[in-house]
């Protein structure tokens, strides 16, 4: 059986990540609007967040580092 061609094109993925990325800003923006913290809260999460992954991220590259040397 003959595979068809897809009649979508290639601008099919291109569209999907444009309304995945508009999906994803009206539910932070929702995600936001009925937090039952107030802006200060929510931003101190934010930034305690951002600097555990911060950290997270600069002991994975050292480790990789220091892999990378023992080889």
């Amino acid at each position: 059986m003959p595979v068809q061609d897809d009649d979508r094109g290639s601008n099919y993925g291109f569209g999907f990540f444009v309304g995945f990325l508009i999906g994803t800003a009206i539910g932070a923006a929702l995600g936001v609007l009925i937090a039952p913290k107030s802006g200060a809260e929510v931003r101190a999460d934010v930034r305690e967040a951002a600097e555990r992954s911060a950290e997270a991220f600069r002991k994975a590259r050292a480790a990789r580092e220091s892999k990378s040397e023992s080889e």
